[in-house]
């Protein structure tokens, strides 16, 4: 459940940044996107603990951590690119498409246990 709400925390923070005509509603987001890290960071790390052998979980969460860390800086770059490409709002509309694709697929995980 807090996977879900976070994915939809972060869906909001990306509809302010795209409809945001005043300063207020930009700190908004970026109170939002504080309440999402905090959401989804530990949950994310537990859910991978959960799901990994019980012999693989620290190596599991250290892949899961490393996977992480290595596709931060070409989804970094692609989204300037993207940016500059088709202007401001496109990586946020990417962004809001790659989400929903994710809690979408999220219904399916089962745990085996």
């Amino acid at each position: 459940f807090l996977i879900f709400l976070s994915y939809l925390l972060w869906m909001t923070v990306c509809v302010l940044f795209i409809v945001s005509q005043k300063e207020g509603m930009i700190y908004l987001a970026f109170v939002l996107y504080g309440a999402h890290k905090g959401a989804l960071d530990p949950v994310q790390k537990t859910f991978v603990c959960e799901l990994a052998p019980l012999e693989f979980r620290a190596s599991c969460l250290g892949g899961f951590q490393m996977v992480t860390g290595l596709c931060a800086l070409p989804a970094s770059f692609l989204a300037g690119v993207i940016w500059e490409i088709f202007g401001m709002h496109a990586p946020f509309y990417l962004s809001l498409l790659l989400t929903g694709i994710s809690g979408i697929m999220l219904i399916f995980v089962r745990d085996q246990k």
